[in-house]
């Protein structure tokens, strides 16, 4: 007499085997991550929401080059908020110039640089081994986020950064501020791409912002959901770039657009720099905090005078020029402006005449060796301005 099957023993053996597969899996993947970046499973995600400013360094990230201290910042190691004694601190903030990004077309073969490479590592090391530095102690903190420009840096210097006890801010993104308006639709001309992700993620109450908010929670909990979210979205921006290649005869960035610049354009960047940058002194000069903007040449600018190296002639060929006809009004309108309000500004121009080595990994962002070079410079007008006279509050005035 044949036996019938019960259904349930059925489902809970199919059941369990499921469960067995995903238990393996995410064991998998959690040992595979702890290989790849050298620490336990945290998050895949890069960012997280600010109430300073759009978006932060995700403390969490899990990166074998991308470390993040517990801080949020771009650093190898953690720092007190409160100075310590005989302290001399800088703080950068700026965007991916000084995070050590990447955009465009990177150097083929060359590594993208680790939180090890980037200025702040490189300018330490060189104010610890100036001759009037040999009795203070250094901290140069890297606050930077990608993409961020004037607009985000100056609201989380006002909110949070201020009240780190620097003795010297350094800012930089002059190529986010001046370089034209990237948005992710023109109807939000001059906003933060990722302020449409902002909004889906943490203001849309509709079912699907919901089941992604549901999804996000657990891919920060599971190796397994942060890598099939990691693949979904590769996925979803190459099918996306393959019909808009296909509707409009070209393909796109992350639904990118950018607007070129143009003479209204020109003077609203102008005049938003200026107000931010206003604000900005104001209350460093309430702090007894000195300020420094650091300017970002472009390859395509830099080539009209820096002698470019075989792999910068490369780079040139891969990237697609950038059309600012207002460049040089820009760079001498903000060195103007900030010689009025008593600020330091430091253009790297004089030092790259005469430099042949490969400072570009991609159009705008640098290698190792270019960031090397940078913070020398840095580092060089710095001692001349005495930075390590600088004490406290107390930083002597011109």
């Amino acid at each position: 007499m044949e036996t019938q099957q019960n259904p349930n023993i059925n489902v809970i053996r199919g059941t369990a085997i499921f469960l067995f597969a995903v238990l393996w899996c995410e064991l998998f993947l959690q040992v595979s991550i702890y290989y790849w970046s050298g620490k336990p499973f945290t998050s895949l995600h890069p960012y997280v929401w600010s109430p300073y400013g759009l978006v932060r360094n995700n403390p969490k990230f899990n990166s074998p080059g991308y470390s993040i201290n517990r801080n949020g910042f771009r650093e190898v190691k953690d720092y007190a908020q409160t100075k310590p004694p005989n302290t001399v601190r800088v703080m950068l903030l700026g965007g991916s110039v000084l995070y050590a990004g990447l955009g465009g077309k990177p150097l083929p073969g060359v590594p993208r640089v680790t939180s090890a490479e980037t200025i702040s590592q490189y300018l330490t090391e060189e104010l610890k081994s100036a001759p009037n530095c040999k009795d203070k102690h250094i901290e140069v903190i890297n606050t930077a986020v990608n993409y961020n420009r004037i607009s985000e840096i100056v609201p989380a210097y006002l909110d949070d950064y201020i009240n780190w006890d620097s003795d010297l801010i350094i800012v930089g993104s002059s190529i986010n501020n001046f370089y034209g308006g990237i948005t992710p639709a023109s109807r939000l001309l001059g906003r933060h791409p990722w302020e449409v992700e902002f909004q889906r993620l943490v203001n849309d109450s509709g079912m699907a912002s919901s089941i992604e908010v549901i999804f996000r929670r657990l891919s920060d909990n599971l190796a397994s959901a942060a890598v099939a979210g990691k693949f979904a979205q590769k996925l979803g921006i190459y099918l996306e770039s393959r019909l808009t290649a296909k509707s409009s005869g070209r393909g796109t960035e992350a639904n990118m657009v950018v607007e070129k610049n143009t003479e209204s354009l020109n003077a609203r960047n102008l005049e938003r720099f200026g107000s931010y940058a206003s604000a900005l002194l104001a209350a460093a000069k309430a702090k007894n905090q000195k300020v420094t903007f650091f300017w970002e040449h472009d390859i395509w600018n830099a080539a009209a005078f820096k002698p470019m190296s075989q792999e910068e002639v490369l780079l040139k060929k891969l990237n697609p020029p950038d059309e600012n006809p207002y460049y040089w009004q820009q760079r001498n309108w903000v060195r103007d402006f900030l010689k009025a309000k008593d600020a330091e500004f430091i253009d790297p121009q004089p030092e790259m005449t005469k430099y042949s080595g490969t400072i570009y990994i991609d159009y705008g962002h640098y290698t190792a060796g270019g960031n090397a070079f940078m913070a020398k410079v840095i580092a060089g007008r710095l001692l001349e301005k005495n930075i390590c006279a600088y004490s406290g509050s107390k930083a002597p005035t011109r």
